[in-house]
């Protein structure tokens, strides 16, 4: 078992960016499926947000997304490094991983994984989403969403 931090959770999406206050803006978010025409498919920009608690040391990591098949997808490093916590919060760290024209051929659980780059064939899974063919269901696309409470749904 490796010694990673302690993953609180991750994102998946089509764009992600902090803004000068530190809020973070995320567009296209996706649930655990990611519903495709066909396959393959070439996915033009994939990010994956991963929040973690802060480690207590400097940890070089490399992280894989494995297809159903166990294939690499693709992969990237990062070092992750202490992070101080904020007034009234715990340290955290963020690693952020953007992938541009994704190929995807496999339908299926795909994982995210994590090993340390010094002994890359120990690793953990941190995260899962399921690659379909097929429609959205149409019940699930709205033309105008509305939020509960606003002045157009009354």
């Amino acid at each position: 078992m490796i010694e990673i931090p302690d993953i609180r959770f991750v994102l998946m999406s089509d764009f992600a960016t902090m803004d000068q206050s530190g809020k973070f803006v995320i567009g296209g978010m996706y649930t655990e499926d990611m519903i495709v025409p066909e396959l393959p498919t070439v996915v033009p920009i994939l990010v994956f947000t991963v929040f973690a608690r802060s480690p207590s040391k400097e940890i070089d990591l490399t992280m894989r997304i494995r297809a159903p098949s166990g294939a690499i997808v693709v992969g990237g490093d990062v070092i992750l490094s202490p992070s101080p916590p904020q007034q009234g919060t715990d340290g955290r760290s963020i690693m952020g991983f953007q992938f541009n024209g994704l190929k995807l051929s496999e339908a299926g659980q795909y994982r995210m994984t994590l090993s340390l780059r010094s002994d890359p064939g120990n690793e953990i899974e941190i995260h899962d989403f399921r690659v379909a063919v097929g429609q959205i269901p149409e019940h699930l696309v709205a033309e105008d969403l509305k939020l509960s409470g606003s002045p157009d749904s009354a």
